[in-house]
């Protein structure tokens, strides 16, 4: 009998729990978001209102420096 209402109440909890994870994934999503865009608006201020540069991750890190005039391409590269 009490394995029967534990498992009835169990079952009536479970979903509730995904819903629950489901919404916190959300807010989660929705606060990285506005902590990117916070992060462009600054960079925008620093930059005269130039966006942040965007790299294909096959790039080598090298190449991303020269490219933004952040420093020389190293020697041997």
């Amino acid at each position: 009998m009490v394995i029967s209402i534990i498992s009835l109440l169990v079952a009536i909890l479970l979903p509730a729990l995904g819903k629950a994870r489901a919404q916190a994934r959300s807010i989660q999503c929705a606060t990285n978001l506005h902590q990117l865009a916070i992060s462009a608006a600054g960079y925008m201020s620093d930059h005269s209102d130039w966006v942040p540069p965007a790299y294909d991750a096959s790039m080598p890190w090298y190449q991303v420096l020269w490219k933004t005039n952040y420093g020389p391409i190293p020697a041997g590269y």
